[in-house]
């Protein structure tokens, strides 16, 4: 029986969570593990994606889609409020941890993240509830970071009451193509989870992988020689947001013995409550209740600023033209002169002749 379950919400949510389906298929034995649930309001956009079925695996909100309206995703949510909870009472139960994946910067998955949050741990106070949240570029528009930072502010109050545990989030800035980039989160998510095809005891994984705060992932490359330099390279190329810093709570690792030795992972991370590594196939370490990224969110906050004050700049300026131009006299225009006048002119001029 399933324990864990995936909700992709929104646009973004739904297409990662394809993702991992995708990939999930390629595990052999893990797909029992996992069910997935689609949430959108937005039925086209869930259409789109094989492994969505509305009889099976969809919840449709009413709505059409919200634009990119957070408010709009939540009036169509209380609108549809007791089909969304009679649909997550029928089966909530049934799991230990559910992992919600959307986006920040708007619309549908933006809007619904903390209501979802809030009817899960109610109908089910004993679930662990994941949040992996794709995060705007940098450059993306005001709206985007706006909703982002209020979004960040709800999640914050989400985990001080203890509604949600591990917070992850992926980071768009590193992203080329999109499909790639989305098979990518999904694969190292999923290793994440199960570190190293089960290696650890499910049950350590879920220590990890829960653990309230911030979750880190890092997948080593044997080509470096020694850990240190492949958790740096790993750092480089990861897809996800990474703090400045590891204060870990918990340490999970899977490490291939000719590799590298499986306890050089807590001595370079040291967590404060609980570490479990043993050798396996692949060479994986989760780091669970890490610090939260808040530099990161710094970066959002400054963008935001920056966006803000080149229109208050701009307004400035407009202001201050008005405000400076005193012109006593309404000046016309100077008068475009015709060839035959300019010529004429010439003519008065000695210079002309000479």
């Amino acid at each position: 029986m399933s324990n864990t379950l995936m909700i992709g919400t929104g646009g973004a949510g739904g297409k990662i969570l394809e993702s991992f389906l995708t990939i999930l298929d390629t595990y052999e034995g893990l797909q029992s593990t996992y069910d997935g649930l689609f949430v959108n309001s937005n039925v086209n956009e869930m259409n789109k994606l094989s492994h969505f079925s509305a009889s099976v695996n969809g919840l449709c909100i009413n709505g059409n889609g919200t634009g990119r309206s957070p408010k709009k995703a939540k009036e169509s949510i209380k609108n549809d409020k007791s089909k969304i909870y009679n649909y997550l009472a029928s089966r909530i139960t049934n799991y230990e941890v559910a992992n919600i994946i959307s986006s920040a910067d708007g619309g549908f998955g933006n809007g619904s993240i903390v209501i979802i949050s809030n009817i899960l741990k109610g109908l089910n106070p004993k679930l662990d509830i994941n949040l992996l949240i794709a995060m705007p570029k940098i450059s993306s528009r005001k709206s985007s970071l706006e909703n982002t930072l209020d979004l960040y502010k709800d999640i914050l109050k989400l985990k001080e009451n203890n509604i949600i545990n591990s917070i992850f989030f992926i980071d768009n800035d590193k992203m080329r193509e999109e499909d790639t980039f989305n098979e990518e989160v999904a694969r190292l998510y999923l290793e994440s989870i199960e570190l190293g095809n089960g290696a650890l005891d499910s049950n350590d994984s879920k220590l990890v992988n829960s653990a309230n705060g911030y979750k880190a992932i890092f997948e080593l490359s044997n080509e470096f020689r020694t850990m240190q330099q492949a958790i740096d390279n790993s750092l480089k190329i990861s897809p996800f947001v990474v703090p400045s810093r590891f204060n870990c709570t918990h340490l999970g690792a899977v490490i291939v013995e000719d590799d590298f030795n499986k306890n050089e992972a807590i001595n370079i991370f040291n967590p404060k409550d609980f570490d479990k590594t043993d050798y396996g196939d692949k060479n994986i370490v989760v780091l669970g209740g890490c610090q939260l990224p808040n530099e990161h969110m710094n970066n959002l906050r400054k963008a935001l600023e920056d966006l803000d004050n080149e229109i208050e700049d701009t307004e400035e300026v407009i202001f201050e033209g008005r405000k400076n131009n005193k012109i006593e006299k309404e000046t016309k225009p100077k008068e475009e002169k015709t060839a035959k006048q300019r010529l004429v002119e010439l003519m008065k001029n000695d210079d002309f002749w000479s």
